[in-house]
Order: C-alpha cells, then structure tokens, then sequence
C-alpha cells in the first residue's frame, strides 16, 4: 500500500525541476530559428537560400538537370503508386497543376483500367488558396478496418 502511495507522490515531485529546468536559457546559440516565422529566421533562411541558389546556378550542368528533373515531375505518364486502404486505393499526386498536390482515391476496377477515374479527397493548392497558408502533404493515418476517417497531417509553410 504505501509503495502506491509513495511512486505517485515521488513522480509529482519530479515536475517543478522538469520545468524549471525548460526555462533555462539554452546554450544553443542558433534557439533562435526556433521561431519558424520570425523575421529574423526569415531573414536568415532568404540570405541561405540565396547563395545556395546562386552556387547551383554557377555550375553549367544546373539548368540542363533543373529542366529535366521538371519535365520528369510535371509529367503526366508518372506510375500512380497507390496506398491500399480496405478497397479503395489511395494516391498523393503532384504535378504542373496541382504544385501543392491532390490526395486521390480510386477502385481496383478504375486503377486496372486504362485510364483510372480519381475522386480528389483534398486538393492543397485550392485549401492553400481559400486559407492564405501554403500547405505541404506529410501524410495520412486513416482508421481501421472500415478507413473511413483519416487524420491528415499538413505542413504549414513546407516544401
């Protein structure tokens, strides 16, 4: 009986130095770009971004690779690798007109055929737009066995 007593009351002793101990300064002289949307992480991922592009763009061999590698992913002739969720096929899409991206589905009878038929379950680019927020895909848990509910997760603000 008093070891039930005495663990619980052990444990809770242990969280005022937990806090104390997150409100210490950090050592980390870069905490700073914690702060995703600060100006000053912004600023200072602009100026990285910047010579970074313009160490790519010196080289001779950037441009023929850039415009292949974009014709490659805005091609429509992509394999469509689905996700299989019960009896549905599921599919995160990317190209030329969708730059954000659509999450798909269809039927194995549809993704067999020729030409598949997808019904868009979310389309990013249109949800970036309505919200003002550049949403990026990081994938979807959906609930079994039925999968008719998904916790979709987004990215705000990533690539």
């Amino acid at each position: 009986m008093k070891t039930r007593v005495i663990l619980p009351l052990l444990a809770l002793s242990l969280f005022p130095r937990l806090h104390v101990a997150a409100q210490q300064p950090s050592d980390d002289p870069f905490v700073w770009l914690e702060d995703v949307e600060g100006q000053r992480s912004m600023e200072w991922v602009n100026a990285k971004n910047a010579a970074t592009i313009a160490a790519l763009t010196r080289s001779p061999l950037y441009q023929p690779f850039y415009d292949r590698i974009k014709q490659i992913l805005d091609s429509k002739d992509k394999i469509a690798y689905p996700s299989i969720l019960g009896n549905t096929l599921y599919n995160f899409w990317q190209d030329a007109d969708h730059e954000r991206g659509i999450w798909r589905r269809t039927t194995w009878v549809s993704y067999a055929s020729a030409n598949p038929v997808w019904e868009t379950v979310i389309d990013l680019d249109s949800l970036s737009k309505a919200e003002g927020v550049t949403w990026s895909w990081a994938g979807a848990s959906c609930f079994e066995p039925e999968y008719r509910r998904c916790l979709l997760a987004l990215s705000r603000g990533g690539s």
